[in-house]
């Protein structure tokens, strides 16, 4: 296993350091622990995994030694929890490089039951003839009801947190598209870039090779045509906000077929076609070139 410790962690101390006008060696730090430590798991929680953290007081400072382990193989599972958030973007495109985000929505599930939805329109997105083959969504509605992509991501981040599961249909495009707007944004804003690596399951996967593997396709509208049940409620479908309730009646129908303690093996080399396209190994390439500021 190879372990590391981190440029990037060490210029956080640094910059902790010269804020509070202490000068000491490795990893001396004020002795304010709650917000250091807050602070240091941020950093902490992408793209490493820690491995060992412990700490020591040393005149009236806290000195922190932490190991990680570089993490760069996406965190996809294949099982049934019972809190997890259900995520799902419109786009003007394909390519997560030169396409954007239209709407974000996320659903928060504790316990199996919907707790809450939130969604947000990007306002500045222009309508693609991509988009208006696939949504009613209209100029004017984003417009109007959209805020600038930067707040929308962080409100996005800020919901899901950074350690929940994540649920979708063909998840890694999604992530990808998160992942890009949040670099972008880290770099705009010179605020310390989340590459997010939260564990994530796709439901498209799931039904392609576990629960519904006899379908002909595993696309959302597939899905839907083959069994009206999933979207009871006929929503538009299109619009992130109600995708997010289809594919939680997705997941949850994948359940009651396969049973609520099913644990389904990731085969890289049959399921790395749904990946993110934007993968960890890039945002790692990448994370260094950003400057941030606590």
């Amino acid at each position: 296993m190879k372990v590391k410790k981190s440029d990037e962690f060490i210029e956080l101390v640094e910059t902790l350091n010269n804020e509070h006008q202490q000068h000491g060696f490795n990893y001396y730090i004020h002795p304010d622990v709650e917000d250091v430590i807050r602070k240091i798991q941020t950093i902490l929680s992408m793209p490493y995994r820690m491995i060992s953290f412990d700490t020591s007081i040393n005149q009236n400072s806290l000195i922190v030694n932490i190991d990680w382990q570089e993490f760069t193989e996406e965190p996809i599972r294949f099982y049934f929890p019972n809190d997890y958030f259900v995520v799902d973007i419109e786009t003007t495109g394909l390519d997560y490089e030169t396409d954007e985000i239209v709407e974000i929505a996320a659903m928060k599930v504790v316990n199996n039951h919907i707790e809450s939805m939130e969604n947000w329109y990007n306002k500045d997105a222009v309508i693609s003839d991509y988009l208006k083959t696939n949504t009613t969504l209209t100029q004017e509605f984003i417009t109007a009801n959209g805020i600038d992509i930067d707040t929308a991501v962080q409100k996005f981040r800020d919901y899901v947190g950074y350690n929940s599961i994540l649920v979708g249909h063909n998840i890694g495009f999604d992530i990808s598209f998160l992942r890009q707007s949040m670099r972008l944004r880290s770099i705009k804003q010179k605020t310390l870039y989340s590459n997010f690596s939260n564990y994530f399951i796709d439901t498209m996967l799931i039904a392609k090779y576990f629960s519904h593997s006899t379908l002909k396709k595993h696309s959302v509208d597939f899905m839907v045509a083959n069994d009206p049940t999933l979207n009871p409620k006929k929503l538009e479908q299109h619009f992130a906000i109600s995708d997010i309730q289809i594919e939680k009646n997705i997941f949850d129908q994948e359940k009651d077929i396969l049973g609520k303690d099913f644990i389904g093996e990731f085969d890289a080399d049959l399921m790395g076609w749904a990946l993110p396209k934007y993968n960890l190994n890039e945002v790692h390439d990448e994370i260094n070139t950003i400057s941030y500021t606590i």
